[in-house]
């Protein structure tokens, strides 16, 4: 089946979920690249490279009540980037990182309802880093080419 066929067969379902839900129920996807800006290891003066890589987002949000024209709602955003390369100079970083943020939290929307509604959402969350063990050939490597022959 084709991208485009099955375009044709899941947006018009998700539309539909999407209208049936939305009374009570919001849920979103967002995917990208993350931009870590390069940063500089004080002590030695030298950077630290990280990759763009693949993140996504979800968030599930509940509505709860309103008062007047604002609506208040319950909400669970989940950010997960699997992996992102970090390079430095002497090699002894880990190769890659990852990380899992979960962040419950409440949201008031101004004119809830509406077709644009400005929010603020106050929470805290959880945070879980991985890295992947660092490999120290590298300066092994560096350390042969340093030995005359």
């Amino acid at each position: 089946m084709s991208a485009k066929r099955l375009a044709v067969l899941v947006v018009p379902v998700l539309v539909l979920v999407s209208s049936a839900l939305a009374q009570v129920n919001e849920v979103s996807i967002t995917a990208g690249r993350t931009f870590v800006s390069t940063q500089t290891v004080p002590t030695t003066g030298l950077p630290v490279h990280f990759g763009n890589e693949e993140s996504v987002e979800f968030n599930y949000g509940r509505f709860l009540t309103s008062f007047k024209v604002f609506g208040l709602y319950a909400e669970l955003p989940v950010a997960i980037y699997p992996r992102m390369d970090v390079n430095y100079h002497l090699g002894t970083t880990p190769k890659d990182i990852g990380a899992l943020f979960v962040t419950p939290s409440v949201r008031v929307n101004i004119f809830s309802g509406e077709s644009v509604t400005p929010w603020v959402s106050v929470g805290g969350g959880y945070g879980r880093f991985r890295e992947a063990p660092v490999t120290l050939y590298e300066n092994r490597n560096l350390a042969a080419a340093a030995i005359p022959a």
